[in-house]
């Protein structure tokens, strides 16, 4: 099967949010057989890019990413969206039919307490935890909906068993490789090994890499936009005495016992789903394995 253009993806890193999607593909585009330079672009599920996605004016179309990718090299595509949304694998599929897919899967409670706790410190998550996962359930997937780039379709993007009943619709078994996102992150040599085997290249030692680590205590901006032209002129003293006016220290929150319980609520029907279709519950996910012998 023949791609339909050359600089369409030979592999997408699809991934959810806060689960090493970043980390991985940092990690890969380090083999000289794989080529990939703009994380997140996010072509396949917003209208406007992949309409212009052949574009040589537009700047984030494939001709542009891919422009200067070395001969027989692969080229790698990951975008957080491609899950989620329900036309994204589909239009990747029509674009190039062989395209190999790989999928790092956080523990799902545990990825919804980090996505979280990576919006409060962007400034962009205001609410408490309760209310703020409330706010986004029931809510169809939008790729207009975002907040400086992020999205807040908490309970949504952990609903793994859902979105890859639908990536396995498309693509053939061989086509797609599992991994949980606490493997890699315990073992990302032996991790990256494996997928090197699975694209059929030859193995090398990487680099590790872990990026977009939030951390277990943080500053949030309460002022995100607000432009600071000042700042790189004013003594420390000064910015010292007007940063509690700017900043707040967060410290990473911790849902309850009863909060877990209800998130597992949640994702319950799609835990199974997840369990008895697809058969992918990592014995790693301890964390959504212990609320759901609590429930």
């Amino acid at each position: 099967m023949k791609k339909v253009n050359k600089y369409v993806p030979d592999i997408i890193v699809p991934g959810f949010p806060k689960s090493g999607t970043s980390s991985l593909f940092d990690c890969m585009v380090q083999h000289t057989k794989i080529f990939g330079q703009k994380k997140e672009p996010h072509i396949y599920s917003i209208p406007d890019r992949y309409f212009r996605r052949f574009d040589p004016s537009y700047d984030r179309s494939f001709i542009n990413i891919f422009r200067e990718k070395p001969k027989d090299s692969l080229c790698i595509e990951a975008s957080t969206t491609y899950l989620i949304s329900k036309q994204a694998l589909e239009l990747a599929y029509y674009d190039n039919p062989g395209l190999k897919i790989i999928i790092l899967a956080r523990d799902p409670i545990e990825r919804i307490i980090s996505h979280y706790n990576w919006l409060r410190k962007l400034g962009i998550a205001k609410k408490i935890f309760r209310e703020e996962i409330k706010d986004w359930l029931g809510k169809d997937f939008d790729p207009n909906m975002h907040f400086r780039g992020n999205y807040k379709y908490y309970v949504n993007f952990s609903l793994y068993g859902e979105q890859l009943k639908r990536c396995f619709s498309i693509f053939c078994k061989d086509q797609i490789l599992l991994v949980s996102a606490e493997e890699f992150k315990s073992d990302p040599h032996s991790v990256i090994s494996r997928i090197f085997k699975f694209l059929s290249i030859h193995d090398i030692k990487i680099n590790t890499i872990y990026s977009n680590v939030t951390g277990r205590e943080f500053v949030v901006k309460k002022y995100p936009k607000m432009p600071r032209p000042l700042s790189a002129v004013l003594p420390s003293s000064v910015k010292g005495f007007f940063k509690p006016f700017f900043e707040e220290k967060y410290q990473y929150y911790k849902p309850s016992k009863d909060e877990m319980k209800w998130l597992f609520s949640l994702l319950e029907a799609d835990f199974l789903m997840l369990k008895n279709e697809i058969n992918f519950i990592p014995e790693q996910w301890h964390l959504t394995r212990e609320i759901a012998s609590l429930c």
